[in-house]
């Protein structure tokens, strides 16, 4: 990427707490240590994230791991409940009920893994 050559500027005045502000949210979004990214940003109406994208990517990586031991719980209750079926000690009525919510259960772990996976893409 082409590094563009910024030589033209601006200049305005604000009050110590306006300053403060800036500063907060700057750090809050993770410009911390580009408060001039983040005001060109702001004022060109860029895409601004309204949180650190930083820390909602860590929280997306735990939630889907949260998600993946969810899914091996689910299938250790499958596995049982087969074994339960296969020594007769529940009845086949029973099974098609636990079919469908574990098929329902893992299509909306699926969605949420995909929505995942794009929100970290577009971050």
């Amino acid at each position: 990427m082409k590094k563009i050559n910024k030589e033209k500027r601006f200049t305005i005045r604000i009050t110590e707490k306006e300053e403060n502000l800036i500063r907060k949210e700057a750090q809050i979004l993770g410009y911390q240590n580009n408060i001039s990214q983040y005001l060109r940003s702001k004022i060109l109406r860029k895409h601004m994230p309204t949180v650190n994208p930083n820390k909602l990517i860590d929280e997306l990586y735990l939630l889907r791991a949260e998600l993946n031991k969810i899914g091996s719980n689910l299938n250790q209750v499958a596995n049982y409940t087969n074994f339960l079926l296969k020594n007769k000690y529940m009845e086949h009525s029973h099974l098609k009920e636990f079919q469908e919510i574990e098929l329902n259960f893992e299509n909306i772990i699926a969605e949420l893994k995909d929505t995942i996976n794009k929100t970290v893409d577009k971050v």
